[in-house]
């Protein structure tokens, strides 16, 4: 139950920071990226990053 407390505390801290900064928007650069796996690549090729 602790951990849950703990996770609750740091998600809204999170969405705290994350309102600050949306009321400074031109002071902000936000990068969102997904990468595909390393394991599950037979051709040796790095995975995309987009």
């Amino acid at each position: 139950m602790a951990s849950e407390i703990k996770k609750l505390e740091r998600r809204n801290k999170a969405r705290k920071k994350i309102n600050e900064l949306s009321s400074k928007e031109e002071h902000v650069l936000v990068i969102h990226y997904s990468c595909e796996s390393f394991y599950d690549r037979p051709e040796g090729q790095t995975p995309r990053v987009t």
